[in-house]
Order: structure tokens, then sequence, then C-alpha cells
């Protein structure tokens, strides 16, 4: 979706950008993340985006800041970078808009931590914790996403 999405705003002659997601490098190496690699993995999504800030009309991500935040208290029951990222995300005086997509293919397990399974319980748990901790707008497509910012 972050590159369909990206590819639609460069063909609108938008000047944008795609981050790609930092932890998915990890996955392709088979690299277990232990629970101080949030913190690690929060700093290099964050370098990867804030590089960013100012340049580009629109930063494209499929890895979102808080997701970090949403993946250490999923998988080790800690929460501390929720207010890290949280803050973090204020001071940088950029618009964030965080969508939740609606699964509409078939999900592919490669380069990925999660099987199939248990990618559902995780959607079913990270909506929750998006409606506790952030705005977000659910949506299934990159025209949804075109629409919703009134992109022309």
């Amino acid at each position: 979706m972050a590159a369909d999405l990206f590819s639609k705003l460069s063909k609108k002659g938008k000047q944008c950008e795609l981050v790609r997601e930092y932890v998915k490098d990890w996955a392709w190496q088979d690299r277990l993340i232990r629970p101080s690699d949030y913190l690690h993995l929060l700093g290099e999504q964050s370098y990867r985006e804030s590089t960013l800030y100012g340049k580009v009309e629109y930063l494209i991500t499929d890895s979102p800041l808080l997701l970090c935040s949403f993946y250490q208290k999923y998988r080790f029951d800690e929460s501390y970078l929720t207010k890290v990222t949280q803050e973090f995300m204020l001071a940088s005086k950029c618009e964030f808009h965080n969508f939740l997509i609606k699964r509409t293919t078939k999900y592919s397990p490669f380069g990925r931590y999660e099987s199939e399974s248990e990618i559902k319980t995780l959607d079913k748990k990270l909506k929750k914790w998006l409606d506790r901790h952030t705005i977000y707008t659910e949506i299934s497509s990159a025209e949804e996403v075109i629409d919703f910012l009134k992109i022309t």
C-alpha cells in the first residue's frame, strides 16, 4: 500500500518520499528482536523519517513511529516508548496521519516475523491499541488516503 500511494502521488507531481521500515531488514536477516532493541528500532526509523522533515510534502511509510511502541507492548509488555514517540512527534512540528489498513489481499509472511494466523490476532490488538493511543483513519486503498487528505 505504501509503495502504491508513493507511486500515485509521484504521478500527480507531488514532492513525496517512501521510507521503508527499518525492522524489515532484520526480519530478512532472521534477526531476533530483544526488548532493548525497540529503542534502537525507533531511533533508526525516526532518523530515516526526520531527515526528510521540511523537504517533502508527503512522507509515506509502512512503519509509522507509533508502530514500534505497539510492538514493544505486544511482544514484551513494556510501554516506555509510547510517551517518547508521542513527544518526538510533537517536537517535530509535522502533521502526522496514521492509517490502519483493512486487509483486502492475502497476507504474505515473507520478510515478516508473523504468520498469517498471528497477524490476524495482531491486527485486532493493534486496532485496540490505536483506539487508546492515537487518532487514525481506517482505509483499504491508496485512493482512500488521497481522498481523505484531499490531494489533487
